[in-house]
């Protein structure tokens, strides 16, 4: 999943609400997909959630 566009966490919610069945799979290594996962939420300002923007 691209979720560049997405920049905030309503977006995401109503990306997920609107979305037919979505199936995740691992991509890359633990290491790669901590970093992904550690990109993502400094976008979205997390833990803080303030709103943030991209």
């Amino acid at each position: 999943m691209n979720e560049t566009r997405l920049c905030t966490i309503e977006q995401i919610e109503q990306f997920l609400g609107a979305s037919a069945q979505i199936e995740f799979s691992a991509h890359g290594n633990d290491a790669q997909r901590y970093e992904h996962i550690s990109r993502v939420l400094k976008r979205f300002d997390y833990p803080s959630a303030s709103g943030a923007y991209c």
